[in-house]
């Protein structure tokens, strides 16, 4: 069946089922009628158990079970099983549980890059024979504009926590300045919600004599925003090292901003070339591909192009086969066995 004809027939009866934290998920390649929330999930198996949905597809690791012949998860990086990223506040071992959990109940897992799929299969190395990586789709955003994000800057996007690394980025704005490397009228935009490195992010500015250059913009509240301060962005920062795919830098990249990023986890794969990267928790190097980016246009215009490239590989029609093929896989081992 093609996706298009299952997009078709699953408007007269849904074939597979998304949630995302209760919400429409960036990650869905289908209409809008198969995004139900959790309560009509829980509510289809309560009062339909005789007609369960073929496929359930949790997009989150922390899977409730409904009422579904086949089950297919998402893991998006093993960051908990690390002690990168906590656990809703649970320990490492919680967070092997949950994950042990959330695995043993599908019948086919998904990494969003192999990056993730290496961690999954060195924690988890019984489910490799039924993991594989799909990449996922950078669906189209119209943008909604922020009017404090305005003017020349290099933005990063994200929440202000430790593992963002966002002090490797703000020694690398502050040795760029130090050299007389810094554009006039540039500043760094820092958008997304607070995290544990919030109150650092203050001191460490001030610390290096770069608060000037600071402009702290909260949570952006819809995709469009997120695309807005992307696209009106000089170039794009992104100097974690624990992505599990780094959508973000994925966006920068299909709206043609020059990207640079830490060259860990899954950004090499993700970038492919089109990025201009930099070792793990390396200021310098940081400040001299910013530095080459910010001063140098027709570097800019080769980053640009190739990362617009790259982007085209992420398409909804190559993320909805290869889910089409994940979710015939499922039913075929929910059905006949491994």
């Amino acid at each position: 069946m093609s996706v298009a004809a299952l997009r078709q027939f699953s408007l007269r009866r849904p074939q597979a089922v998304f949630e995302h934290r209760g919400v429409p998920s960036r990650w869905a390649a289908w209409p809008r009628e198969l995004l139900h929330r959790r309560r009509a999930l829980e509510d289809r198996a309560r009062y339909h158990p005789d007609r369960p949905c073929d496929v359930f597809h949790a997009t989150e690791t922390a899977l409730r079970p409904v009422a579904a012949t086949a089950v297919v998860a998402t893991v998006h990086d093993m960051g908990a099983l690390r002690g990168v990223v906590p656990a809703g506040g649970a320990d490492l071992e919680r967070a092997r549980v949950v994950f042990g959990r959330a695995l043993g109940r599908a019948d086919v897992v998904l990494a969003v890059s192999q990056a993730a799929l290496d961690d999954l299969v060195h924690a988890f190395p019984e489910h490799a024979g039924r993991a594989r990586v799909v990449y996922p789709a950078l669906i189209p955003t119209e943008p909604v504009a922020v009017p404090a994000c305005r003017g020349a800057y290099v933005a990063f996007v994200g929440a202000t926590n430790r593992r963002k690394d966002l002090d490797v980025l703000l020694h690398g704005v502050a040795l760029l300045r130090e050299a007389g490397e810094w554009p006039g009228g540039v500043s760094l935009v820092v958008a997304g919600p607070a995290g544990d490195f919030e109150a650092g992010l203050l001191r460490l500015s001030n610390g290096l004599g770069i608060s000037d250059l600071v402009r702290r913009i909260g949570y952006l509240p819809s995709d469009g925003a997120v695309e807005d301060v992307i696209r009106h962005a000089v170039c794009f920062a992104y100097p974690g090292r624990h992505e599990g795919f780094g959508f973000p830098a994925l966006r920068a990249m299909a709206a043609g901003v020059p990207v640079v990023a830490c060259a860990s986890a899954a950004i090499p794969e993700v970038t492919a070339g089109a990025a201009a990267l930099f070792p793990p928790g390396d200021s310098e190097a940081l400040a001299a591909q910013l530095g080459r980016l910010l001063n140098e246009p027709a570097a800019r215009d080769r980053a640009a192009a190739a990362g617009r490239e790259r982007a085209k590989a992420f398409s909804l029609r190559r993320f909805g086969e290869e889910l089409l093929s994940a979710y015939g896989e499922a039913l075929r081992r929910a059905t006949l066995g491994p």
